[in-house]
């Protein structure tokens, strides 16, 4: 006779759910834009500049930053 505990060779096998493998398969494409993207140092810095500029000339047009930006 057969052993009523034992499992079967597919219940054994379940991988991750679909929702796991996208969240896994995201998480790994973020990682990659990061990875990519870090060497970049003068690309960020000049980057954070322009939006500052923007943005104090987004502030310097409504008169203040007190309004919610």
């Amino acid at each position: 006779m057969a052993d009523a505990g034992a499992t079967t060779s597919t219940e054994g096998s379940v991988g991750p759910t679909l929702s796991k493998r996208i969240i896994k398969t995201l998480k790994m494409r973020f990682q990659n834009y990061l990875d990519r993207s870090t060497p970049f140092v003068a690309g960020r810095w000049l980057f954070l500049v322009v939006e500052l500029i923007l943005y104090s000339i987004r502030v310097y047009f409504i008169k203040g930053f007190h309004i919610i930006t």
